[in-house]
């Protein structure tokens, strides 16, 4: 069970990241 939990906290920080890549690019991108 501490495999699974621990794949699934990468999961939501992979998700995290995916997130803050696309903020990243809306903001660089010229408006």
């Amino acid at each position: 069970m501490t495999c699974y939990r621990r794949r699934r906290n990468l999961f939501i920080v992979l998700l995290i990241l995916d997130e803050l890549g696309l903020i990243l690019i809306f903001i660089s991108s010229p408006a």
